[in-house]
């Protein structure tokens, strides 16, 4: 390949990782909505919706692990703690 193939191929690359990583931070604030929100829930209906709430945390989990290994195939780097988290959700979370 040419070095303008790499080029192009190089760029294409990172955009699919920063994809990526935005699209497993979303899952990742999700399944933590999910999961505390089921801690949470009380009431005539809580344990139900908790259930809910609980199985739709892990169906959002097999989707992280899914992309976690293709952001790490493509020679990415998964983020390492919730301000990198924030950070890429574009969020401001007090220290």
């Amino acid at each position: 390949m040419g070095e303008k193939g790499k080029e192009i191929t190089g760029e294409l690359a990172q955009k699919v990782r920063e994809t990526l990583q935005a699209m497993f931070v979303h899952e990742w604030l999700e399944i933590y909505f999910f999961l505390t929100s089921s801690w949470r829930m009380t009431g005539i209906s809580g344990r139900r919706v908790a259930e809910i709430f609980k199985k739709e945390g892990m169906e959002e989990l097999r989707s992280l692990e899914k992309i976690a290994r293709r952001i790490l195939e493509l020679g990415g780097d998964l983020p390492r703690d919730f301000s990198e988290i924030a950070s890429i959700a574009g969020r401001h979370y007090p220290q």
